[in-house]
């Protein structure tokens, strides 16, 4: 897992947070791997973890708590569940992407970020 602090994998991520949290996402032009932006390893492998578990989606965490996910698990980018409730769930995980640690900055910066992730 390369993070925000790495010597040579550095990102393009104009608004990194600013403390304990990170948000990883499976949904990555052109890999789909995971993508995580955080700025400390151990808060950067719960999202990672935890998204194992879920197959793939959004994870957002803060304090090594996970705020809000958003389960894909058909190829890591699609759900399976009705479209009421993958709103509902987008919804609750763009505001907790909108927590403090990322300095109240813009959900949808955050989300997007993943679409940076090309090689």
């Amino acid at each position: 897992m390369q993070g925000w602090k790495s010597g040579s994998h550095r990102g393009a991520v104009t608004c990194p947070p600013t403390r304990c949290c990170a948000i990883a996402s499976t949904v990555c032009h052109d890999h789909h791997n995971i993508a995580c932006v955080g700025v400390d390893y151990d808060d950067m492998a719960v999202p990672v973890n935890r998204m194992a578990a879920i197959e793939g989606g959004f994870v957002v965490v803060e304090g090594g708590r996970v705020l809000a996910e958003l389960p894909l698990p058909v190829a890591g980018l699609m759900s399976l569940e009705p479209f009421e409730t993958v709103r509902e769930r987008l919804v609750t995980l763009r505001a907790a992407a909108k927590s403090p640690c990322w300095g109240g900055r813009r959900a949808k910066a955050r989300l997007d970020s993943a679409q940076g992730a090309l090689p």
